[in-house]
């Protein structure tokens, strides 16, 4: 890609976000072109230091303005989802251990998934689960 004027127009915190930018902004008919961070630089033993070096999505200067309402709607999308999400995930999901019977608490976020239990460390299926009915697929086979 060759930008003529380049301008860094959306600074995000990661690499999967700079590409998503990428794409909604070429989805506009914006070129644009991701930044991503392959770097060690900023990282320590303890974790990693803020604002070293964030990806950046690139784009033409005389597609500033354009790129702006864009963004600012890429923005708008991504406030509605996460919203969304939460608005349709439970608070806490209550699940109980087969092996040791307990019943623990555990975040909606945790929906779907498996975690070990608090009391005993045995496996707990936390939420709802769509498992495929083995039935049905022996059906499918002898029609």
């Amino acid at each position: 890609m060759n930008l003529q004027d380049p301008i860094a127009t959306y600074t995000t915190k990661g690499n999967m976000d700079a590409k998503m930018a990428q794409q909604f902004l070429e989805s506009r008919g914006i070129e644009a072109f991701a930044v991503e961070d392959h770097s060690v630089v900023g990282h320590f033993a303890f974790g990693s230091l803020p604002e070293i070096h964030k990806p950046q999505v690139w784009i033409n200067g005389c597609d500033a303005e354009q790129a702006g309402l864009a963004l600012a709607e890429f923005e708008q999308l991504r406030i509605d989802r996460d919203a969304e999400r939460k608005a349709n995930e439970p608070q806490t999901i209550e699940a109980r251990c087969e092996d040791c019977g307990k019943t623990s608490t555990f975040a909606g976020s945790l929906d779907g998934t498996v975690q070990n239990c608090p009391h005993c460390s045995s496996f707990v299926d936390v939420g709802e689960f769509e498992w495929e009915d083995e039935s049905d697929e022996d059906a499918d086979d002898t029609n």
